[in-house]
């Protein structure tokens, strides 16, 4: 019984983790928790993130940033700050998984004059996810509304010495230029001492967006009590 229980716990996410690569993991922060991300990617482009654990099962947070901030050119910011908030309502446990109900309005990449980002964000959504012990895999699976019904899916297979590889599928199912293939991403991270992260990611492997195509992104955060 305890090497099943030993297994489970090093099976699940680190608290640190709250965003694979694009797509929300179903965790929320604890009360008097706090998480602090910066998201790099191509074109000089950065992006912070800050949330807060209000209560045991409820977060709060907010975000900001844009294109062009790394470099010379000149820096294109988002028009607008975008905010974010969590619900759980289960936490794994036996049989049952994670599920998160959450709603987010912060999108990737350019923002265009009108305020649509080139990646939409995911609106309303619910997500769960459920480890297999055995192999140390966990299972993501999501649905969101923004505009119009979407999906996507995760497969977060954990390794020796915190690591992590990630394989992601957004659906595109509310993106009106998809070309019907909706967006891969892969990625690698690497958590310690389960509060710093560090990822790095290869989006939309399968060139939805030609011109966006192998976008490479950085992703580190940290979290902590206050």
């Amino acid at each position: 019984m305890r090497i099943v229980l030993v297994l489970l716990i090093v099976a699940m996410p680190a608290p640190a983790i709250l965003y694979n690569v694009d797509q929300p993991v179903p965790l929320s922060l604890a009360h008097g928790e706090y998480y602090v991300g910066v998201r790099l990617w191509g074109e000089g482009g950065a992006m912070a993130r800050i949330g807060v654990g209000l209560f045991d099962r409820l977060m709060f947070g907010a975000s900001f940033g844009g294109n062009k901030l790394i470099g010379a050119e000149k820096p294109e910011l988002y028009s607008r700050p975008e905010f974010l908030a969590r619900g759980a309502i289960l936490t794994e446990q036996g049989y049952f998984p994670d599920l998160i109900v959450g709603f987010e309005s912060q999108g990737y990449d350019h923002q265009s004059s009108n305020g649509d980002y080139e990646l939409f964000p995911k609106g309303g959504y619910v997500c769960l996810g459920k480890t297999i012990e055995v192999s140390r895999t966990y299972f993501q699976l999501g649905v969101n509304y923004w505009r119009k019904v979407n999906g996507f899916v995760v497969v977060n297979q954990l390794l020796p010495g915190a690591f992590e590889f990630i394989v992601e599928y957004d659906l595109a199912a509310n993106d009106p230029d998809d070309e019907g293939c909706g967006y891969l991403n892969i990625g690698l991270a690497w958590t310690f001492n389960e509060q710093l992260r560090f990822g790095i990611a290869l989006r939309d492997i399968l060139g939805n967006r030609k011109d966006n195509r192998l976008n490479r992104v950085i992703d580190l955060s940290f979290h902590d009590l206050f």
